[in-house]
């Protein structure tokens, strides 16, 4: 006779592979047998675990930094620790959590780490992820932008550059995921633009807050696009270049 799974009869690992996407291996231990779940969805008895989180400020936030260049994870509990791991030019900083931290509640997170520090907050339904007193050794004006990760829609991440007259002009970071885009555009002395719009059938359009539009496209691991000015207020309104960037997770 099998012995019903229960939470006290279960052994839960998580780890990443190299796309950077949580595998989950689920033991449930019976009376009689053993049964082994490996998934990546990830299902139990028909409901994905994710979609606990799904509606709730805790889970995962994946999103992309400028300052330099780089991509962040923030996760809220979701494994049973409040961490944020950020990865600046190849070189990863994991950040510790401080303060409590209430499930569907409205959330305020200061995450530290030796290089520096944020605050984090997002709403008790997980929307309207924020960032504020972002302080990160040589990286002054930094910017973070990020989206939720649901148990339907995983988020993508991509790095890259914009370009003017072929020569590189700015950094140009942003996250995908089910129709939507969010990101940053970043120069070397300006401060760090927030880019929204929507990404339909793998076809990215979007604007800067100062009246600029990206368009492009995503085939595989690249993405490429051409932007322009078309704010008529703007001094250097009717300018135009390219852009390209790559998937870092």
């Amino acid at each position: 006779m099998f012995l019903k799974p229960t939470w006290t009869n279960m052994n839960i690992r998580v780890s990443n592979d190299e796309a950077g996407y949580g595998k989950l291996a689920r033991w449930i231990a019976g009376k009689s047998r053993l049964v082994c779940m490996e998934l990546t969805g990830v299902y139990v008895f028909g409901l994905s675990i994710a979609a606990v989180y799904d509606k709730s400020n805790y889970g995962i936030y994946k999103g992309v930094f400028t300052g330099s260049s780089g991509n962040i994870v923030i996760n809220i509990k979701a494994d049973g620790s409040a961490t944020a791991t950020l990865i600046i030019d190849g070189q990863e900083y994991v950040f510790a959590s401080s303060g409590t931290i209430k499930k569907d509640s409205d959330s305020q997170v200061i995450f530290t780490n030796q290089i520096g520090s944020f605050v984090f907050s997002v709403k008790a339904d997980g929307s309207s992820p924020s960032f504020s007193a972002i302080t990160i050794a040589g990286h002054s004006q930094a910017g973070i932008a990020v989206i939720k990760e649901t148990s339907e829609h995983v988020v993508h991440c991509y790095e890259g550059k914009a370009y003017y007259n072929n020569e590189e002009g700015a950094t140009f970071n942003f996250v995908v995921t089910d129709n939507k885009i969010e990101g940053l555009v970043k120069s070397h002395s300006d401060r760090p633009h927030m880019i929204t719009g929507t990404f339909v059938n793998n076809a990215i359009d979007c604007m800067i807050d100062d009246g600029v539009n990206f368009k492009g496209t995503i085939s595989g691991n690249t993405a490429t696009g051409t932007w322009k000015d078309v704010n008529p207020q703007s001094d250097e309104f009717g300018i135009q270049g390219t852009w390209s960037a790559t998937k870092k997770m």
